[in-house]
């Protein structure tokens, strides 16, 4: 990382996350038996950038703040807050669907982070994106607990 001096004009150089290839490409290094999930993640990830990049000249266009009429400035308004809100459920998934791939690039993909067990299958093919079991994501969405299950609860000691 590039350091400064006191009173400098020169920004640090910024830290930026190498991303996954785009979508078709799948490395070598990739398993078989990943290599769907991932171009599947791939193409995924091409198409909500796409999305995003509407969205974002949607949530670029300026809004009047001032229209001759109340309900139509409140629409106005309403449009512009429903565009940046998909922009930031958009950069969510993106962010999703990277950690994703970039778990199948490291080895870690179908374990759930919570157990540290297989994630099956079927689930993998229909979220390839998921991080957990079923069982562990119905309990995060429930509880909003994050936390490893294996550290739940109060330590007990003798």
């Amino acid at each position: 990382m590039k350091t400064t001096r006191p009173h400098s004009t020169t920004r640090p150089a910024q830290v930026v996350r190498p991303r996954p290839p785009a979508a078709g490409d799948a490395p070598p290094e990739i398993p078989l038996r990943w290599r769907w999930h991932y171009q599947t993640l791939a193409r995924l990830r091409e198409r909500l950038i796409g999305e995003r990049g509407e969205h974002l000249r949607e949530a670029a266009e300026p809004v009047e703040p001032y229209s001759l009429h109340q309900a139509d400035s409140a629409t106005d308004e309403f449009d512009h807050e429903f565009a940046l809100s998909q922009l930031s459920a958009e950069q969510d998934a993106i962010y999703e669907v990277e950690a994703a791939m970039q778990r199948i690039i490291a080895g870690g993909y179908g374990v759930c982070e919570q157990t540290g067990t297989r994630i099956p299958a079927a689930r993998l093919k229909a979220v390839p994106w998921t991080r957990f079991r079923e069982e562990q994501e119905a309990r995060i969405e429930r509880t909003g607990d994050t936390a490893p299950a294996s550290r739940q609860g109060p330590l007990i000691t003798g």
